[in-house]
């Protein structure tokens, strides 16, 4: 799956929706996060650049990205994703 087509949250919310509509209820929620993967030893650039890290009060070098889980039945499911890529730099 991960050789194949290139993959984007679009095409992973595709591969996903018939196991969501298995398990969706009414109480079944989406959780959503942000993270970021750091990557200090690795050269900047639009996806690997400084964020600010609120958890631990500092600004860290990596990979900010978007997650969102559907909750349903015990099951958690990703159903999306965004990689954060930054427009603007800092002077």
């Amino acid at each position: 799956m991960l050789g194949s087509e290139k993959l984007t949250s679009q095409t992973w919310g595709k591969r996903v929706k018939p196991q969501v509509r298995q398990i969706q209820q009414e109480d079944g929620f989406v959780g959503i996060d942000d993270s970021i993967a750091e990557k200090p030893f690795t050269d900047e650039n639009e996806i690997i650049c400084w964020h600010y890290d609120h958890a631990k009060g500092v600004t860290v070098k990596g990979i900010n990205f978007m997650s969102a889980l559907y909750e349903a039945q015990g099951v958690i499911l990703p159903v999306a994703f965004e990689l954060v890529a930054k427009t603007e730099t800092l002077p």
